[in-house]
């Protein structure tokens, strides 16, 4: 499952574990005070660049169906985030965010 945590210093982390008491516990073992944990409902990760701290969240929409869809995706820059959507074909971006945030496994 994905987790948003988001601390009390205006740090994030996107965080991929098996429970919500996992994350929580790795929450508070940074030793930030948590100012919230969030389970998004929707979103494909994308891990082009997982050591970056270059966070885009992004819908795309399908242009021959119409259908939207939401992507996390950690990019080395900005750059390298239009090359992957110029990969993806026939769509064209509605929403784009963009946030310094790490990306953590469990």
């Amino acid at each position: 499952m994905i987790f948003i945590i988001n601390y009390r210093d205006q740090s994030s982390t996107l965080l991929s574990a098996t429970t919500w008491s996992d994350a929580s516990a790795y929450a508070e073992g940074t030793g930030k005070e948590i100012s919230s944990i969030n389970q998004p409902n929707y979103g494909t990760l994308v891990l082009n660049s997982p050591l970056s701290s270059n966070f885009y969240q992004l819908i795309l929409k399908n242009n021959s169906t119409g259908v939207s869809t939401s992507y996390f995706v950690f990019e080395e820059d900005y750059q390298s985030l239009t090359t992957w959507i110029e990969s993806q074909v026939n769509t064209e971006v509605t929403q784009l965010f963009h946030q310094q945030r790490n990306y953590v496994s469990l």
